[in-house]
């Protein structure tokens, strides 16, 4: 899945597709492994891409 606005894209890893809903909001700063999942104004939850590659044995 890739969130698109008007400046930016953001790919988002299969395995957290399912944690998305229609209308959520996203934010994430420039360098930064982390996502942060907004709903309602509310912070959701926070994603690291660091998660990803340590499932994936890139890093320890």
């Amino acid at each position: 899945m890739t969130i698109v606005n008007k400046d930016q894209q953001l790919g988002i890893e299969r395995s957290w597709e399912s944690k998305f809903q229609l209308g959520d909001s996203v934010s994430k700063n420039e360098g930064s492994q982390l996502v942060e999942l907004y709903r309602h104004g509310q912070l959701i939850e926070v994603l690291d891409y660091n998660d990803i590659a340590r499932e994936r044995g890139y890093i320890d």
